[in-house]
């Protein structure tokens, strides 16, 4: 190779020098060039044309690159195509699939990576536009490289985009971007992209205001005095999250002085749970009750990462918790010790007098991490049947939870719609992490199922053993079991859903869901069916969002039927905490 053609391939293409160097043997076959092959399995996308349909000329460039001699002399002469062919010609070229890009090998991933790299130089909409339009996985990159370089146009293409599902996916993928490069221009269209992505993408408007805190607070505390409530939570949310991130214990102190601070800080660990390793290092600088509302957020898992043992140690019932969270950090340190010492925890179950349920959550988390002889010695020395059942299917779980490396909403869909369905933990946690995006497809392909599948599912979600699922999908079967009561058992009262029990868990979602997303848990209720349990989920809610943001809860409040509204307000009125 020449040195000036090794020159320009590193700075051009960003290749590494050494891997071209070390294919100079003309018999070396493709399949050792496996740099960039990761990203080329990815990159596959629908494309247009048949390759039938090769107009001519293509074709004799095509054979240019088919009657090289070796595999170096293809590569050069695909990167030369690459970047020589006309402007005028490479959104064509890129549409087509006159060089399969699905072959994951290094000739495509040459030339579409070249070609991507020149269009978002020429006409960075047109590829946009392209991706967007044939779902390719190349589209938010793309999309954030041409927020950075050019924000209005990017601002501007959001507004062309009829599909409101893809319009709210797009501006969540480029808002940090667009934050970044220009946040006064960002922050003076905010009352334009609040009527443009509508309420359906309340969750995208308030991420871009998030990352517009983050990167220019000033100007958000400066300019968001007038925005609706729901945008002015998303840059207090913001603003507070950069105080935390400055001093932990400085921005505690702030939030604590603010009406809805304790609401801001749940709100925060939802989204950003790594803060819980802070809070569990500052305990002390917690105001009373904050620490029950950090563990409702779903972050008890980094707050004993780091030392389980300590909380099973720990006198919980001094740090103001109630029941509920001693069982919940209990619960989670058992877990994270398994994992960590799970010898320790085998002593601890012989020494410890915990309870049933303790022993049951050993049980339970220890299997997966123990040896088979371990197992069987295990088994052999308990005589309860209960904790047999339980030992055993912990035992068993470790194929179930190696799956979990590749949980889709459509592996976890299938394995909830079986009768004996027992999801581990790891599985729920997996689940608990996807984005909006993956929330999306879990809630469609939920929706499409046969009603008897949907039942199980239902079904299996509210009875689950460790009732992580994300908010929504629970609140999404739930809301399913209303609408479908399931026929009583003999001998049981009819009453819908499963009665006491699902108007429980109900009341206790609409409840803990105020804690991260009063606007989304109010909407839910309201579209909950007539009855008992709506009438409890309302009072939950309002009870639990007036503590911190009264005047929005009362409004809420006021638009219900007028026989919930008289008894939702009577409730508030003689709650103990409202006397």
């Amino acid at each position: 190779m020449k040195p000036a053609l090794a020159f320009s391939l590193v700075f051009a293409l960003g290749l590494p020098l050494g891997w071209l160097a070390a294919r100079a043997n003309p018999g070396a076959s493709t399949s050792a060039a496996t740099a960039g092959k990761e990203e080329a399995k990815s990159a596959k996308s629908r494309r247009g044309p048949a390759k039938s349909a090769v107009p001519p000329e293509v074709t004799a460039q095509l054979n240019r690159l088919r009657l090289a001699k070796n595999v170096d002399e293809r590569l050069r002469a695909t990167i030369h195509l690459a970047q020589t062919l006309p402007v005028g010609n490479l959104l064509e070229w890129y549409d087509s699939e006159w060089i399969d890009e699905g072959s994951q090998d290094m000739q495509s991933y040459l030339f579409y990576r070249t070609i991507r790299a020149r269009m978002l130089e020429s006409d960075p909409q047109a590829l946009v536009d392209l991706c967007l339009h044939k779902d390719s996985v190349h589209l938010y990159d793309l999309a954030r490289d041409w927020a950075s370089k050019d924000p209005g146009a990017a601002l501007d293409y959001l507004k062309t985009i009829k599909d409101a599902s893809k319009r709210g996916s797009l501006a969540s993928s480029i808002s940090a971007a667009l934050a970044k490069a220009d946040p006064q221009l960002l922050l003076s269209r905010i009352p334009e992209l609040n009527g443009l992505l509508g309420s359906g993408n309340s969750d995208t408007l308030a991420q871009i205001v998030r990352d517009l805190a983050k990167a220019s607070p000033d100007l958000v505390k400066a300019q968001s005095a007038n925005w609706p409530d729901s945008l002015r939570t998303a840059a207090a949310q913001g603003l507070a999250a950069n105080s935390l991130k400055r001093d932990f214990v400085s921005g505690l102190s702030e939030l604590s002085a603010m009406p809805n601070g304790k609401q801001l800080f749940t709100g925060i660990l939802n989204r950003d749970s790594s803060f819980m390793k802070e809070l569990g290092r500052n305990l002390q600088a917690l105001p009373p009750g904050w620490l029950e509302a950090a563990l409702r957020s779903g972050g008890s898992y980094y707050l004993v990462e780091d030392d389980p043992l300590k909380w099973l140690k720990s006198d919980l019932s001094s740090m103001g918790l109630t029941q509920n969270g001693m069982m919940q950090l209990q619960s989670q340190a058992v877990r994270q010790l398994a994992s960590k010492d799970v010898n320790r925890l085998l002593e601890m179950l012989r020494t410890e007098d915990w309870d049933a349920s303790m022993r049951r959550n050993a049980l339970g988390s220890m299997g997966y991490y123990l040896s088979k002889e371990q197992g069987e010695a295990l088994l052999a020395s308990l005589s309860d049947p209960e904790e047999i059942k339980t030992a055993t299917q912990s035992i068993n779980s470790r194929s179930q939870q190696e799956g979990t490396k590749t949980l889709t909403p459509s592996s976890l869909l299938e394995s909830l719609a079986s009768p004996d369905s027992s999801r581990s933990w790891n599985e729920v946690r997996a689940a608990g992490t996807w984005g909006p995006e993956q929330l999306a497809t879990l809630g469609k392909e939920f929706s499409a199922l046969p009603g008897e599948q949907k039942a199980l599912v239902a079904k299996n979600v509210a009875e689950g053993r460790y009732g992580g699922f994300p908010t929504s999908f629970q609140a999404q079967s739930l809301q399913y079991l209303l609408e479908n009561p399931a026929p009583p058992a003999e001998g049981q009262n009819p009453s819908r859903g499963g009665g006491r029990q699902i108007m429980s868990q109900v009341s206790s979602l609409a409840a803990n869901w105020a804690d991260e997303d009063p606007a989304a848990a109010s909407k839910w209720v309201s579209g909950l069916p007539a009855g008992d349990e709506r009438l409890w989920a309302a009072k939950n809610l309002a009870t639990r969002w007036a503590d911190y943001e009264p005047a929005a809860a009362n409004r809420w409040v006021s638009s219900l039927p007028t026989a919930e509204r008289k008894e939702v307000e009577t409730y508030l009125k003689t709650s103990p905490g409202n006397r």
